[in-house]
């Protein structure tokens, strides 16, 4: 369970060991999956896309490149822990 607002070390890991699979993987998230998509572009190969849907708006395309990687992980760091 991912509470909301929140990132779990569980979602880390999880998130990482699937980016680290030679298998297709689908992570399924109970509970808020918002913040999530920061966890998955920080640890997205470079070469990765990483979609997300934005209410209202649709759907959020981010290449996981060197500029979006660190904008994110100042994000991270950033927030309370």
């Amino acid at each position: 369970m991912n509470p909301a607002g929140t990132i779990t070390p569980d979602a880390w890991r999880i998130v990482s060991e699937a980016f680290k699979s030679k298998e297709r993987v689908r992570v399924e998230v109970r509970g808020e999956e918002d913040l999530l998509a920061l966890v998955c572009i920080a640890l997205a190969p470079s070469s990765a896309a990483v979609l997300y849907g934005l209410p209202t708006q649709g759907v959020v395309v981010v290449r996981a490149d060197d500029a979006a990687k660190s904008r994110v992980l100042d994000v991270l760091r950033r927030m309370d822990r």
